[in-house]
């Protein structure tokens, strides 16, 4: 029997990559839009938090240092208007940079927002990019299954077509000794013109008896 053709295609490949990937961009993206960063980039949004409290306390530290020097180069660092100055100073450097902080802080919120939806973009694309591909691949093998399978069926109908004509020609083999060359009938048409042949080879309606009961 002859052997069909297969087609034995591998399996649709996805780097796994790809995968851990969108795993791990996902919930980043979706975090940034939910206003929940994680504690590395939560600063990035943030106004008056710890690290600031940090710098801010040590530029006023350092300013009022500055300040209180000058005022005793000029001899007036024990007089009340000394430790005026110094409290209007420190409180004007923790307005501006305070303001300063909070600006910064609303930019940096924007800036966390539009990074979540350009993550979730790219996750969004990559999803979109692996499906396409994963469907024109699965039409592609579908199409040459089908081909295939219309070889094998053409196949099969040739070879069923083929074992009909020898067997119709091993019939005509076997019954030549009983009809003097003829067929039986299958080559030589309908029954009366196969009854007239094996009446002339024979010679008369006797013989025919016999062959019949021959047969």
């Amino acid at each position: 029997m002859a052997k069909k053709l297969s087609l034995n295609l591998p399996p649709f490949y996805k780097d796994p990559l790809y995968q851990k990937t969108q795993d791990i961009l996902f919930p980043f993206g979706s975090d940034l839009l939910a206003g929940k960063p994680n504690d590395y980039y939560k600063p990035i949004g943030e106004s008056g938090g710890a690290e600031f409290e940090k710098m801010l306390a040590l530029t006023t530290r350092d300013m009022s240092k500055a300040v209180s020097e000058n005022l005793v180069r000029r001899g007036i660092s024990r007089s009340g208007l000394g430790a005026n100055v110094v409290a209007k100073t420190a409180a004007d450097v923790s307005t501006k940079l305070r303001w300063e902080d909070y600006s910064r802080a609303l930019a940096g919120k924007e800036f966390l927002m539009n990074s979540g939806l350009n993550t979730l973009s790219t996750v969004q694309g990559g999803a979109l990019n692996i499906t396409g591909q994963k469907n024109d691949y699965n039409f592609r093998k579908a199409n040459l299954d089908f081909q295939i399978q219309q070889i094998n069926a053409k196949a099969a109908a040739e070879r069923n077509a083929m074992w009909s004509k020898i067997a119709m020609q091993a019939v005509g083999l076997i019954a030549a000794p009983f009809t003097g060359g003829l067929s039986l009938g299958l080559t030589a048409g309908a029954t009366g013109g196969f009854s007239a042949a094996l009446g002339s080879a024979s010679g008369g309606s006797g013989s025919l008896a016999s062959l019949g009961a021959l047969l």
